[in-house]
């Protein structure tokens, strides 16, 4: 069944004249969502084509609640950069993994900005800087790894000479810290989580058979 609704059209399954089931949704500027719907709003899993502020076309697989983006999806952008992880009311928000072509994020995110603990891996470079970011910047204590291996994605965290230095705004303040300073900085639960984070560099619940979901099919 096809309706004109509003700025789109809508063709798909209908209970008491509200969008429920499957359905794919048209809309006048060139977005399109496919997947489920309930009570008229998305809702469950479903793919959505658009662009983000900066014209970019955007794509969107995983999960909606109440019409928006929330619970676990990936997004692809035309610039190569991909997100795959959690959200929250249409921001990525809990842990995921944020990646372009020159360096991979894992970790934590709040209203589309890195906040919590994450590590960043710069493959050209060899290194990975692990810390507590607050809106994309780390604050405090960064652990800096740098690796002797090509592949830091899977190089193991043993395999690798380690700075500890302290940071504001996202910049280096203080690299002169003392051995025991250093040694309380290791025992910490705040180093302990750095690590934890560093290990989280996939995330399992998005492998499929080996790969990673790529398709709305997969979810």
């Amino acid at each position: 069944m096809t309706n004109f609704i509003k700025n789109y059209e809508y063709e798909g399954e209908f209970k008491n004249d509200f969008k429920d089931g499957y359905g794919t949704e048209k809309y006048f500027d060139g977005s399109i969502y496919k997947g489920q719907f309930k009570n008229d709003l998305k809702e469950g899993k479903g793919k959505l084509i658009s662009k983000d502020k900066d014209n970019n076309r955007i794509e969107y697989i995983g999960e909606f609640k109440k019409d928006k983006l929330y619970g676990k999806g990936i997004i692809n952008w035309s610039n190569q950069k991909q997100y795959y992880g959690e959200l929250n009311n249409n921001e990525i928000s809990g842990f995921g993994i944020l990646k372009d072509e020159k360096s991979k994020y894992v970790g934590y995110f709040k209203n589309d900005k890195k906040n919590g603990y994450g590590a960043t891996f710069y493959s050209e470079q060899n290194f990975a800087i692990l810390g507590n970011w607050i809106n994309d910047y780390i604050e405090g204590i960064a652990v800096i790894l740098s690796f002797n291996d090509n592949d830091i994605i899977n190089a193991s965290i043993d395999n690798k000479d380690e700075k500890i230095v302290n940071m504001k705004n996202g910049e280096i303040i203080n690299m002169s810290l003392s051995d025991d300073e250093l040694d309380k900085i290791r025992e910490s639960e705040e180093y302990k989580e750095m690590i934890k984070v560093y290990n989280c560099k996939i995330l399992p619940e998005f492998k499929k058979n080996g790969n990673y979901y790529k398709t709305e099919e997969d979810l």
